[in-house]
């Protein structure tokens, strides 16, 4: 399901919080989402470190946001992490911004092993 979510342009669009643990921990800092996917409008953003939505358990979680602006310097770190060979991948704290609203709506989409999920369901797996 894909879901249109109002905003005002302007409005930071925030990475949402799950019931997952933390996924790595760098000398930078400690992340809760690895970006597997961006362009100037559109991200994806795992629960896991792996460079895709399953990890090696067969488990993980995914948001794609679309429909804004996904912030420039994360964008610029996710194409140099992606042209350099994809060994490191830009990680996202618990309600980091990684854009602003340059419309007034957001699409929203979640993934767990595959299957498309109801993103209004924030009471199983996230938290506003």
């Amino acid at each position: 399901m894909l879901l249109g979510i109002t905003t005002t342009v302007g409005t930071q669009i925030h990475f949402p919080k799950s019931s997952v643990g933390v996924v790595a921990s760098y000398s930078g800092g400690t992340y809760y989402g690895t970006v597997i996917y961006a362009t100037a409008s559109q991200i994806t953003i795992v629960y896991t470190s792996w460079d895709k939505i399953i990890d090696g358990t067969g488990n993980g979680y995914g948001v794609h946001l679309a429909n804004f602006c996904v912030d420039p310097n994360l964008l610029a770190l996710y194409n140099a992490d992606d042209a350099a060979g994809r060994h490191y991948l830009p990680g996202v704290g618990y309600n980091q911004a990684v854009g602003v609203a340059n419309t007034n709506v957001v699409y929203v989409a979640l993934t767990d092993t595959g299957q498309f999920m109801d993103p209004r369901d924030y009471q199983d797996w996230w938290r506003p």
